[in-house]
């Protein structure tokens, strides 16, 4: 009797209370793996109201963003993450780090906008890398013995370090004993950030590191490894933390949410556009009863492709629920999601790829700031990086005795320079070299050359001063001259074509200011090939 009643019921249900059911269409999702949420914190304000509070506060935040294209293409993904730690003030725990460095990096290897941010900042302060000048020949030797040791990859970590410091926030650089033949080799070990589970301080002076503590799984075996490092064999170099902190923050981390909601908007634009044609059909049924409207549903449960011809009958109403893209008038609203990326990154918007307003103002005007970026990134390559690994080195070397503390300057020849007094100069092993990158903010090299041809005149600054800012090795350069002008003069001598640039008279000037210069040579006498007499030249008469 029951069932009979049902289906009475459903034969006179009135057209009105006809059910209606949506048929989800197929997702088109642009899925990268990466998940740009921040870490959800929990005001302080909020945890003094109570458990409750807290509660709802969390409830709240969970509630998705009821938008066009929300459901169903939003998954647990985009949810917020659960708090894990709950003052801001505080530094990150190792749980909060973890899972901001796992996003960084996935950001970094899947995200475009991400991965050329890092390798435009990248390339543009590091380029084909760091020179290294030494003032002693066997510091020299110490250092090129670093560099080549095959267990020291420096080739790679030039290019990877600055990268690992983007995407980690820091850098944790492990010393430990070569293995060569020689005692005193030094080897470097980068250490991920994860892997630094707490670093251990004096109570009452934070900077005062006591030990680095490390968990990990072996790579190859999968055991767990705990190890406790020592200060003085592991270098630490944070960046994006303030005064008081002592470990760093990516700068990705910054611009998270921003690359998610430039990759939000380029997924809603790419769906608009894939059913621009028929975002939505519309099927109207007359008179249907609810088994009728439920088999209908599960005859269009694959929407018509496009082309597709539909033959319906009366009781049916087709009708096509477009959409219009207006990509002109939507082109701008991405461009402002990818600006905000772009300033979080300190870069210009046309070096991520946008050269719509590029021209030659606008570039001129942005680059500035964008190279002090990159100089920064050099100084703290140069400063913080490569001198400090350079002096552990040579510390190595001299207490396993290949160095002494103190060294004499020398030359590229290996020459003793000499100070004014003719004594041997030295200094200190570990200060007896310097490390530098190309300067980005140097001005062309031939309007360089005479500015400071200009400043020497004037006697603004010395030749020394001058050699230096044109990248020339004074000393070294002194003594080429030297070699070269005594070899002309030899050459001079014997009968050979010298010229006045040889002896050091320019022949461009006027001639009155070519007298008294230089000296010629007056070959031996009945070519015995005997050295020749040097003589003054006499004034010439105009």
């Amino acid at each position: 009797m029951r069932r009979l009643l049902k289906r009475l019921r459903g034969w006179l249900r009135p057209p009105s209370w006809t059910e209606s059911a949506i048929i989800t269409a197929p997702e088109s999702r642009i899925e990268d793996g990466v998940d740009y949420r921040r870490p959800l914190m929990v005001p302080s304000d909020v945890q003094q109201q109570g458990q409750e509070a807290v509660t709802r506060y969390l409830m709240e935040s969970e509630q998705l963003y009821r938008g066009p294209f929300d459901m169903p293409y939003r998954s647990a993904q985009d949810m917020p993450m659960v708090p894990i730690t709950d003052d801001p003030l505080r530094e990150w725990d190792y749980q909060t780090r973890k899972y901001v460095l796992t996003n960084c990096h996935a950001a970094y290897q899947r995200n475009p906008v991400a991965k050329r941010a890092v390798n435009v900042t990248r390339q543009f302060a590091v380029g084909k890398g760091h020179t290294v000048k030494t003032q002693n020949t066997k510091v020299q030797e110490i250092i090129d013995a670093f560099r080549e040791n095959p267990e020291n990859n420096i080739l790679e970590y030039e290019r990877t370090f600055l990268q690992d410091l983007i995407v980690d926030g820091e850098l944790f650089i492990r010393f430990v004993a070569g293995k060569g033949d020689t005692e005193g080799e030094t080897a470097i070990v980068p250490t991920p950030p994860w892997y630094v589970r707490e670093i251990k301080t004096d109570p009452e002076f934070f900077r005062r590191i006591e030990s680095y503590k490390l968990e990990y799984n072996n790579p190859q075996t999968g055991e767990p490894v705990k190890m406790e490092v020592k200060p003085e064999d592991m270098l630490h170099v944070p960046i994006n933390n303030h005064s008081y902190e002592l470990r760093g923050r990516p700068d990705l981390y910054a611009i998270l949410p921003w690359l998610k909601a430039y990759k939000d908007w380029l997924e809603d634009r790419h769906r608009q556009n894939k059913w621009r044609g028929a975002l939505l059909w519309g099927v109207k049924i007359i008179g249907a009863a609810a088994g009728v409207i439920g088999a209908k549903v599960a005859q269009y449960r694959k929407p018509p492709t496009p082309g597709s011809i539909v033959v319906h009958s009366e009781k049916e109403e087709w009708s096509v629920m477009s959409n219009p893209v207006a990509a002109n008038d939507a082109s701008e609203d991405g461009r402002q999601f990818r600006m905000m990326a772009a300033t979080g990154m300190d870069l210009p918007e046309f070096m991520l790829g946008d050269g719509e307003n590029a021209n030659l103002a606008t570039a001129t005007a942005q680059q500035l700031p964008s190279l002090w970026k990159f100089t920064d990134a050099q100084e703290i390559m140069k400063e913080r990086v490569w001198t400090s690994i350079y002096k552990r080195v040579i510390q190595n070397a001299v207490a396993a005795g290949l160095l002494t503390e103190t060294v004499t300057v020398e030359d590229a020849d290996g020459d003793p320079i000499l100070d004014t007094n003719g004594e041997k100069q030295t200094v200190d092993a570990i200060k007896a070299f310097s490390v530098s990158y190309y300067d980005l903010l140097a001005s062309d090299p031939k309007t360089l050359a005479e500015a400071l041809t200009l400043a020497v005149s004037a006697e603004w600054c010395s030749n020394e001063t001058a050699a230096e800012r044109m990248d020339f090795d004074w000393q070294l350069e002194k003594k080429r001259i030297a070699n070269e002008k005594e070899q002309k003069r030899s050459e001079g001598a014997q009968g050979k074509e010298i010229t006045p640039a040889d002896i050091g008279v320019d022949p461009n000037a006027p001639p009155e200011q070519t007298a008294g210069q230089g000296a010629e040579t007056v070959p031996g006498e009945n070519g015995t090939g005997q050295p020749g007499v040097a003589r003054q030249k006499a004034p010439v008469k105009a």
